[in-house]
């Protein structure tokens, strides 16, 4: 059963009686999925992610060893009769963004249509955002340098392990 609530507000010696409220109790649905899945973040297209399928399968995507480098630009200038020159900020050098994205068909994804997305995002000049759960990093990044071992190759040349090794620099 449904149940009622109003709400009222007093505002000196008036009193406004606003719209009803009704909550509905909450019921089980029986189509809700048993897969869990946990984001971690997400790039050119990509979504990272660690699931656990209905058959207990895991389903792994996730970058590894990311490493962000960030550098700033001086300028050192000779003063006359000072040991030592001033330094003047000339402003921020371009971040730059590495990190191994490893593509296993064991957990759960088809090497080829990832790196076949990488290539293309790379090939095609295009940027994107670096997301790590709900953080952003940076502002919108570029591929500059992908390189991709592959580590497993199965009968028929099925490749079932590779390796995405990317080098991002950030696009101002």
């Amino acid at each position: 059963m449904a149940k009622k609530k109003k709400t009222t507000i007093r505002v000196k010696r008036y009193v406004y009686v606003t719209k009803t409220v009704v909550k509905k109790p909450k019921q089980d649905n029986p189509t809700t999925s048993t897969a869990t899945s946990t984001n971690i973040g997400e790039f050119a297209g990509l979504t990272f992610a660690v699931k656990l399928k209905e058959d207990g399968s895991p389903k792994v995507l996730s970058p590894n060893d990311i490493n962000q480098n960030i550098s700033s630009n001086w300028a050192e200038h000779q003063i006359i009769g000072r040991k030592r020159p001033k330094s003047e900020f000339i402003g921020a050098n371009s971040r730059t963004l590495s990190m191994t994205i490893t593509v296993d068909y064991m957990l759960g994804y088809k090497p080829h249509t990832i790196l076949h997305k990488l290539n293309k995002f790379c090939e095609t000049g295009k940027v994107g955002k670096f997301k790590l759960g709900t953080h952003q990093i940076g502002s919108e990044w570029k591929i500059t340098n992908l390189s991709e071992p592959f580590e497993k190759i199965w009968k028929n040349g099925q490749l079932t392990k590779a390796s995405a090794e990317l080098e991002l620099t950030s696009y101002d």
